[in-house]
């Protein structure tokens, strides 16, 4: 028996996939007789193919999911066609699946399917991008003075300051943490019944009190500076600081970076106490504090550099003295905010938070840098912790200029004051230049009147920064001057027995008076275009303290040929503006040897007369009953000895003319050994100043 099947052929079964086989059978004897039958074999497809997924997966927030693996399908009949037909997301912001559904179909629409799970997830820190780094001038920090208020007589309470961006609330406290209104005080024109600061201290025309001197001027709040912060005393009706002051504490609505601060009205005995400055950060944890040094006396004023950023309180504490006072006369600070306009947190799934934090580091005296760090958090928590570093470099300048005032002046009883001239006050500076300091004059202080009449003449430098130095210049009146009638005999112009001395170099007499040199060291501006023709020489004249012979009064004049001391017009009496009193007289020549006035002379009647010619201790005899200069000093050291005669030889070898020289010992107008012939027994005897 054998069979032969035919070719498959398609079987319409009601739209399922079948295939039609007819199978021929044949039976065959030994004899060779066959005989056939035809059996028909139906094949139908209904077995949905085998789908396989890919595994379940845990991704990142933003990350492809398309891709995430595919299906697979086969089947025994036909090709298999994978889809994913649907996906179903749970919710959720920082994590959530998505379960999606995979499905597979034969060619005769049998179908199968699986599902995978896909999990997001969000562990990706935000990121961020830090500003450029920015330089910032002294120009752009905000220093708060107090005097855009107007206070008069009534107190005026602050409890507020808006200033652009920034709002500082004000907060005051007494002993025992009882909470007081902060005010504000006026030191250009203050209540009288506050008697130690601002204009009215004592020292400067008012009637106020203070310890201080006119040099403490600018350590001191013995001086105007506008309006300042006090502790308002309670029930007072006009500004009154409060006399069991505790705290002054300043709040900021966002934090700053702190350059300075005045503080005032300070006493030993709370600087002893424990009185400072307490910085804190926004988180209220403090970051820096420092105590008063103050000026070593009471009512000291101070300016605090502080250089810090990141602060958000700043507390001014009185320490634990009783009683206890203080003010606040400005503060300088910068705002530079963390949430700068270029600063940028990106996240890929949610929003980011960001945010600083700001270090100090200071330079030098004239730079600060500001270390702003940045960081940024997302929504899920995950932070990039330091993610960037901007530099803020601040010109920052904490120090006052050095100033210096003109010299102090004294003026005769009615002359004129002479106005303020800034561009005599000198003032550097260790960070600007000295063109970019402004200096001006402030005021003067008049204390006294007439001939008594002393003047404070206050100038003030300010740096590119805002630091101020002030210098107090002093003009006094000397009263009516004082008249001297003096006689002197130069004994080198001087002829034995002779009534009066010659005046040989009259003709070479230099206009500018000749002792600006060392060891005089006088740079009076005497000057006579003519010289009378019985003027001798110059001579030097000064008055000596008689307690400690320091001088009081010096000044050049002429000498005239019968020893009259005269003032420069060769006739009137010598005048000098000192105090009435009581002083030893001396006169210096530039070749003879000076001579002190054995005696005080009375000059307390503003008129007073010596006559040298008589005697003194340090002349010579020169003639019966006349006495003069030891000559000879050539080197003027106050000796007269070989020395003298050694360094004289080689100038007489020469021989000089027509020149006025201190070599010439014998006042001729020649230097020769005529000279040498002279000055041999004094120089042999020996001479010394005795004073």
């Amino acid at each position: 028996v054998t069979y032969v099947d035919a070719p498959a052929t398609d079987f319409d079964q009601g739209g399922v996939c079948a295939w039609l086989i007819l199978r021929t059978h044949y039976a065959e004897d030994a004899c060779g007789n066959v005989s056939s039958c035809v059996q028909e074999i139906l094949i139908i497809d209904t077995t949905p193919p085998e789908i396989s997924c890919p595994g379940d997966i845990t991704v990142e927030c933003g990350e492809e999911v398309t891709g995430a693996g595919n299906a697979t399908a086969t089947d025994i009949c036909s090709e298999a066609l994978v889809t994913i037909v649907s996906e179903e997301t749970t919710a959720g912001s920082c994590s959530y699946t998505i379960i999606r559904t995979y499905r597979a179909v034969d060619e005769c629409g049998n179908a199968s399917s699986c599902t995978q799970v896909i999990t997001v997830q969000d562990t990706t820190p935000p990121e961020v991008s830090c500003p450029a780094n920015v330089v910032l001038g002294c120009f752009d920090e905000t220093c708060l003075t107090f005097d855009e208020i107007l206070v008069g007589e009534d107190s005026v309470l602050i409890p507020q300051i808006i200033q652009g961006p920034i709002t500082i609330d004000i907060t005051a406290y007494s002993k025992g943490g009882v909470q007081q209104d902060a005010g504000l005080f006026n030191t250009d024109t203050p209540h009288p019944d506050d008697l130690d600061l601002g204009t009215p201290n004592v020292l400067y025309g008012g009637p106020g009190e203070n310890s201080d001197d006119p040099d403490g001027y600018e350590a001191s709040n013995n001086r105007p500076l506008g309006n300042i912060v006090i502790i308002q005393q309670p029930g007072s009706p006009y500004p009154d600081d409060h006399f069991l002051s505790d705290s002054l504490i300043f709040t900021f609505s966002s934090p700053v970076f702190m350059e300075n601060v005045v503080v005032m009205d300070f006493e030993i005995a709370q600087i002893m106490s424990g009185a400072g400055i307490f910085l804190y950060d926004e988180d209220g944890a403090l970051i820096y504090t420092t105590g008063f040094l103050g000026d070593g006396n009471d009512n000291s004023m101070e300016e605090v550099v502080l250089k810090k950023a990141g602060v958000k309180t700043m507390k001014l504490y009185y320490g634990t003295a009783i009683p206890t006072s203080g003010g606040i006369g400005s503060l300088c600070y910068v705002y530079a905010p963390c949430e700068a306009e270029d600063a940028m947190a990106t996240d890929v799934c949610n929003e980011a938070i960001l945010s600083c934090r700001d270090t100090t580091i200071v330079m030098d005296d004239c730079v600060t840098q500001i270390v702003r760090t940045y960081s940024a958090e997302d929504l899920c928590g995950n932070v990039n912790e330091d993610a960037c570093v901007q530099i803020l470099t601040l010109q920052t300048d904490g120090l006052q200029p050095d100033i210096m005032c003109p010299a102090d002046i004294a003026l005769p009883c009615g002359a004129p004051v002479p106005a303020p001239d800034p561009a005599a006050v000198v003032a550097t500076d260790n960070c600007s230049a000295p063109a970019d300091i402004d200096v001006i004059w402030v005021e003067d202080i008049v204390t006294g009147f007439g001939c008594d009449e002393e003047i404070r003449r206050i100038y003030q430098a300010t740096d590119e920064c805002g630091n101020v130095a002030l210098c107090v210049q002093f003009i006094t009146r000397l009263g009516p001057p004082i008249q001297l009638s003096a006689k002197v005999i130069l004994g080198g112009s001087m002829t034995t027995g002779a009534p009066d001395m010659y005046t040989l170099i009259n003709n070479l007499l230099p206009e500018d008076q000749p002792y600006w040199a060392d060891p005089s060291n006088y740079p009076g501006p005497e000057a006579v275009a003519v010289f009378p023709e019985n003027i001798v020489d110059w001579v030097l004249v000064e008055l000596r303290d008689v307690m400690t012979m320091e001088p009081i009064g010096k000044r050049s004049a002429l000498v005239t040929s019968d020893g009259d001391i005269v003032d420069l017009d060769g006739v009137s009496p010598l005048m000098f503006t000192a105090t009435p009193d009581q002083y030893y007289v001396v006169i210096c020549h530039r070749n003879h040897l000076d001579v002190l006035s054995d005696a005080p002379v009375d000059l307390s009647g503003s008129f007073g007369s010596l006559d040298f010619t008589l005697g003194n201790t340090g002349l010579i005899e020169v003639g019966a009953g006349m006495w003069a200069m030891i000559k000879g000093d050539v080197n003027s050291d106050g000796i007269v000895n070989n020395t003298d005669l050694v360094l004289l030889a080689p100038k007489a070898a020469i021989g000089y003319s027509g020149q006025y020289l201190e070599f010439d010992v014998n006042m001729d107008g020649l230097v020769n050994n005529t000279d040498l012939v002279i000055l041999a027994p004094f120089a042999a005897i020996g001479y010394a100043q005795g004073f």
